[in-house]
């Protein structure tokens, strides 16, 4: 090629000559006309209408264990353990709602808090019987 043809013929890339023009493709590798079609699902969390709740307390021999699992929310577990409540109070201040689990672990833990002391008062008056 001389330098005459070189100034005449437009400059191209080989490789973009090479490939057609491609259609946009989706992430799956189909193009915009072979994309399947797919139900949008509306996807809302489902609302739990009481949750669950925890006992967080020291385990009281043939009454509770700790971390007891009770499938129904605060006030329906404290109505369930009334024989419980009746010699061992704290037991109700001992048990937490699932949306305060992760917090509230820790805290009976940490000295200084109303979660803690309620733990060693109880845990107290059940080694003192």
């Amino acid at each position: 090629m001389s330098l005459k043809d070189k100034k005449a013929a437009p400059e191209t890339d080989p490789e973009a000559a090479a490939t057609p023009e491609a259609e946009p493709t989706s992430p799956l590798g189909f193009s915009a006309a072979e994309e399947p079609k797919v139900a949008k699902v509306d996807q809302k969390p489902a609302k739990s209408k009481g949750g669950f709740c925890v006992y967080l307390g020291p385990s009281i021999r043939s009454e509770i264990q700790s971390g007891t699992i009770f499938s129904a929310d605060k006030n329906t577990t404290i109505q369930e353990l009334k024989s419980v409540l009746v010699r061992y109070p704290l037991v109700a201040s001992l048990i937490v709602r699932g949306e305060e689990l992760a917090t509230s672990r820790l805290k009976v833990k940490i000295p200084g808090n109303l979660l803690y002391e309620n733990y060693v008062k109880l845990a107290n008056q059940l080694n003192s019987n």
